[in-house]
């Protein structure tokens, strides 16, 4: 059993005993482990050539010296001494031929260099120089050509016959005529990148638009593909027709014309703004909802027209037109009564559980009057605690947050903040800005270096922190209930130099010490009030 979702998951997991998800949990990380395992390290090559120094190195390692004595010794070592390790290097140069090289070290080297040649050929493209490399390995099983090229390059490769004349020399098979073909999606991207042509060359910019295309937005002909092809995302042809296309690229042309388009009408426009979506099928599978003022106007738009093609035009089910058309006395009359937006008394989905709600909802209320706070999470415990009362199972009732929103929504609650904060008004807060930054201006700087001059900020931090929320009805004013800690604080100070130094904090509480003393890695002070004075800031 090492697969997720499988049917001997529910036998295990009733023999164990454990929820079924826990087991496809443990599958799912002994497949991760077992892939993770199985899964061969990449190889690296190092390319770099011992030196005598490095030799020198090992065997002092050998023989347990230590790193801290190597350079002394090394440069207390005799000539002789330093020659034979220089020649021992240099016949373990001579070893690392292509001769004696391994396999895999050959396949890494040259993975190497054709990563240097992409590298130098994408810069000498950013140059504006076109470039193209050809090369062909002895060593591989099967007799193919590799290229490495720019754009421009590439274009003048296919359509030139040198890939094949290279091939031909070594007796091999260039890409395009091996026996090996092409992988798909090579090919789907040579078609793309073609169509992208193309249409840059008839004016278009960017890439082909198919989307537009399929909408009728644009227009654009294509002459010169094969009998039988159409133009389409290239991902939609098979590979017999991306080979016919490759091979007659050069005959491919595109002729771009503008699209029909419809001019919205003022209805149109309206039903976007309210939200209505114009934009699919009236077959579509979502319903959609039109206004009265809407209806009526279709109806009067659509008289002495072909309905069909009218509805083709506003992208409507002609079955709905024609209902309306036969509703239009009474669309008329709600139009002039006034009742186009109202709903009908009673209409839409009932809620499920009125008499828990109708409970919930007194509870909340007897909170609120007694100023205690409401949360939503609160209603959800409260609700789940009490629906066994209305022999409501919880398989029926999740107290879902969905649930919370419509109850809070049904009953005219929301989620108030408390009032009872004092705010300064704005434009005292303007007046303390201004004020501020003429103290700033006046100042001169250059009399002071960096170092003597601090950014600082206080904050207090208070003990007993209530929360500020609570559901309730729309009152203008909330009240929450505090603490009795509203009081107790201490004033925390944070300053840094100019120069990027950071000083040490400074917490001020109350007491009677008023003597600064380090504890724990900051300075606390005690004074009468706890606040940050001017005698506090000199001290």
């Amino acid at each position: 059993m090492t697969r997720v979702g499988s049917p001997l998951v529910g036998a295990a997991s009733q023999a164990t005993g454990l929820p079924p998800f826990v087991i496809d949990n443990w599958i799912g990380n002994y497949r991760r482990k077992k892939t993770s395992s199985s899964q061969p390290k990449n190889k690296k090559l190092h390319t770099k050539d011992l030196s005598g120094y490095n030799l020198f190195c090992r065997d002092l390692l050998k023989n347990k010296g230590s790193l801290k004595d190597i350079t002394q010794k090394w440069s207390t070592l005799g000539e002789v001494e330093k020659r034979k390790y220089a020649e021992e290097a240099a016949a373990l140069k001579v070893q690392r031929t292509s001769d004696d090289m391994s396999p895999e070290t050959r396949s890494l080297k040259v993975k190497k260099h054709l990563k240097q040649i992409k590298t130098e050929v994408a810069s000498l493209e950013k140059l504006g120089v076109e470039t193209g490399v050809m090369m062909f390995d002895h060593q591989k099983p099967f007799l193919d050509v590799l290229e490495v090229s720019s754009k421009g390059a590439s274009s003048f490769f296919d359509r030139t016959d040198v890939l094949d004349n290279f091939a031909l020399h070594f007796k091999g098979n260039s890409s395009s005529t091996s026996a090996v073909k092409q992988p798909v999606d090579t090919m789907v991207k040579k078609v793309q990148e073609l169509f992208n042509r193309k249409y840059n060359e008839a004016g278009g910019r960017g890439r082909l638009p198919y989307i537009s295309i399929q909408n009728e937005s644009i227009i654009i002909n294509a002459s010169g593909l094969p009998d039988g092809i159409t133009l389409k995302k290239p991902c939609h042809y098979g590979r017999k027709q991306l080979e016919v296309i490759l091979k007659n690229a050069e005959q491919i042309s595109f002729q771009i014309n503008s699209g029909r388009k419809i001019r919205p009408t003022v209805e149109d426009i309206f039903n976007v703004m309210c939200g209505n979506d114009m934009s699919a099928s009236g077959s579509s599978g979502k319903r959609k909802s039109y206004t009265v003022e809407y209806k009526k106007a279709i109806v009067e738009e659509s008289w002495g027209k072909n309905v069909v093609q009218f509805c083709k035009e506003k992208m409507l089910d002609h079955r709905l037109v024609q209902k309306w058309r036969a509703e239009y006395t009474n669309l008329s009359e709600k139009v002039e009564s006034g009742m186009a937006k109202k709903r009908k008394i009673g209409c839409g989905r009932q809620p499920m559980y009125t008499e828990l709600e109708s409970l919930v909802s007194e509870w909340v209320a007897d909170r609120r009057a007694k100023t205690l706070v409401v949360t939503r999470a609160q209603i959800q415990e409260y609700a789940l605690a009490v629906s066994p009362q209305f022999d409501i199972s919880p398989e029926q009732f999740k107290a879902s947050q969905h649930w919370v929103d419509n109850f809070l929504e049904r009953n005219d609650l929301s989620l108030r903040r408390s009032t009872t904060l004092f705010r300064l008004e704005d434009a005292e807060i303007v007046k303390r800005a201004l004020a501020y930054k003429k103290f700033v201006d006046d100042i001169d700087f250059s009399k002071y270096s960096l170092c003597n001059m601090i950014a600082m900020d206080e904050i207090a931090v208070f003990m007993g922190q209530a929360a500020q929320t609570t559901i309730d009805r729309g009152a203008s004013s909330v009240y929450v209930p505090s603490t009795a800690y509203e009081s107790a604080r201490v004033t925390c100070i944070l300053t840094i130099r100019l120069d990027g130094t950071k000083a040490t904090p400074l917490l001020i509480a109350k007491g009677k010490k008023e003597k600064i003393e380090r504890v724990s890695g900051i300075y606390v002070l005690e004074t009468e009030k706890a606040w940050a004075t001017q005698d506090v800031i000199r001290k």
